[in-house]
């Protein structure tokens, strides 16, 4: 996903000193479609998991006895769907972070601005 650069691209601007509250407005705005995209991943990965869940609850064991809750839930939790759901939840966090971080950043700048308007 972009979104690391994007918010890595505007921290070293914001390094320079040199960032308007317009610039970070516009890399919350792309943030918050990188979000968009992440959380439609992030449900798509849900189902995913959620149908190898049903898938190993209705598996047996070699005795030919139905596994047991417990065991099902974990090797759902080992499947390759449930990494990816996981780390597609990550990344709808981390977004989600990003963007709060840039708003108060914002505030900050836009506090800065004013006060030396005056």
């Amino acid at each position: 996903m972009d979104y690391e650069k994007i918010y890595s691209e505007l921290m070293d601007e914001y390094k320079t000193g040199m960032v308007a509250a317009e610039t970070i407005g516009e890399a919350i705005v792309k943030l918050a479609h990188c979000f968009a995209e992440a959380n439609f991943i992030m449900v798509n990965a849900e189902k995913k998991r959620n149908h190898i869940a049903r898938e190993m609850e209705g598996q047996t064991d070699a005795s030919g006895k139905s596994l047991s809750s417990t065991k099902a839930a974990v090797m759902t939790a080992a499947s390759e769907e449930s990494y990816l759901y996981d780390m597609a939840r990550a990344n709808v966090q981390n977004i989600e972070q990003y963007i709060n971080s840039l708003k108060s950043l914002q505030k900050g700048v836009l506090g800065e601005y004013a006060n030396s308007s005056y």
